[in-house]
């Protein structure tokens, strides 16, 4: 297990043959393999760069979904672009100590 600190961890996004390190909360746990995370091991950690989140987007790794999370709240996380048609089957899933009640993609217009 790789942490970099106590709340993130170090998980591993790929698409096609890009791939990067991304630094996201471990609440991402939970679903990373439904969103195309896979946690980064010593190997990954030497062989990719870290990037951030916006850099990812912008490269073509990663889209943001917005999830609706009950008791109440709502997050905006990061999902693999090769994931994206099954954000659906995010319902359900536990996001920290919260259950996901929708998953929606987010335009490029509420991102600006």
């Amino acid at each position: 297990m790789t942490a970099t600190n106590m709340a993130n961890k170090l998980y591993k996004i790929t698409s096609g043959a890009k791939s990067a390190l991304l630094e996201l909360p471990e609440a991402y746990d939970g679903i990373a393999t439904e969103v195309g995370l896979v946690e980064a091991t010593e190997a990954d950690i030497s062989a990719h760069p870290t990037i951030t989140a916006s850099e990812a987007a912008k490269s073509g790794l990663v889209a943001q979904v917005s999830i609706g999370l009950t008791p109440k709240g709502r997050k905006h996380i990061k999902v693999s672009v090769e994931k994206l048609g099954g954000i659906s089957k995010l319902i359900g899933s536990t996001f920290g100590t919260k259950t996901i009640k929708s998953a929606s993609l987010r335009t490029y217009r509420k991102l600006r």
